[in-house]
């Protein structure tokens, strides 16, 4: 079992609060914390002091858990952080958190930032710099990205006061491809079962690129998509192929296109004066022309 005292910081010369926090293993049940159940190590100088449970604060714990052994519990000692007194500054520290591996939809990086104030002064000869961070990095929930999922969520990062510099902190968050197992449909237009659902694979939120073939029926084509939820039913609609429609004859090797007959322009009959000709000899000189083999009457030759 695991019981730890928080961290706390002080400016020199203010009195230290009565009670610190304890955070312990989940399942213990705290006493009423009273001042003489903690102890501090040394006098409150300018630096970091351990804080510890005195002998009686154990035994407060231990009463208020009679059903428990925390003989063997582990304690933490916990810190009382004293700053020097001097005019404050202060500095901003960032965490940054950079995604990858959606493509065209992975999320914009996001900086978190905390204001940390910055105590210079002076403790004896020497310079002392402290450093009180005014916040902790958030939790954070990694944006949900359609057919992929995160690798992580950000935990949560708590900032404690002391004496060295918080520096800047980057994490990266990548997307994996998520894959899905749904059930595909097969039905007819009119709402029919062609076969039982099947199982299929495919990435959450992707276009659909393989469907089931089924003789005698061909797929109406529509913009399906993977589902969000593998719950959610995808129906594939098909329609029956016409029995009837004509099928275009196998082409031989030796098979020769038909040409359409186009007469040539000597074929063509030349049109004639009608006051020259009358109407037999007009049709007949065109029937000569044409196929070169009916006689002329004599008075048109």
């Amino acid at each position: 079992m695991e019981i730890k005292i928080g961290t706390h910081p002080l400016m020199a010369g203010e009195v230290p609060p009565a009670v610190f926090p304890v955070v312990m293993t989940t399942g213990l049940t705290a006493p009423v914390w009273a001042p003489a159940d903690f102890a501090i190590d040394g006098p409150l100088t300018v630096g970091s002091h351990a804080i510890t449970l005195t002998a009686q604060g154990k035994l407060m714990l231990q009463l208020a858990n009679p059903a428990l052994d925390l003989s063997q519990a582990h304690y933490t000692a916990g810190r009382l952080v004293v700053m020097p007194e001097a005019t404050a500054r202060t500095i901003t520290v960032t965490r940054t958190i950079t995604f990858m591996g959606a493509g065209a939809q992975t999320p914009a990086p996001i900086v978190q930032k905390v204001t940390v104030q910055v105590l210079a002064g002076k403790v004896g000869r020497d310079r002392i710099i402290g450093f009180a961070p005014m916040g902790d990095f958030p939790a954070l929930v990694a944006p949900g990205v359609t057919g992929f999922v995160a690798d992580r969520n950000v935990a949560a990062l708590p900032l404690a006061p002391g004496f060295t510099r918080p520096v800047h902190r980057f994490i990266t968050v990548t997307y994996l491809p998520r894959v899905l197992a749904y059930t595909m449909y097969p039905m007819d237009e009119s709402g029919q079962s062609l076969v039982e659902g099947q199982q299929v694979y495919g990435l959450q939120g992707q276009p659909i690129a393989d469907y089931p073939e089924y003789a005698g029926y061909t797929r109406v084509i529509e913009p399906l998509r993977v589902p969000a939820d593998p719950a959610d039913p995808v129906i594939v609609t098909y329609t029956p192929l016409n029995p009837w429609a004509g099928v275009a004859p196998a082409r031989s090797p030796h098979h020769v296109a038909a040409v359409p007959y186009r007469p040539q322009a000597s074929a063509v009959p030349q049109a004639l004066p009608a006051r020259q000709l009358g109407l037999a000899a007009v049709v007949t000189r065109a029937l000569k022309q044409l196929v070169g083999w009916l006689p002329l009457p004599r008075d048109v030759e």
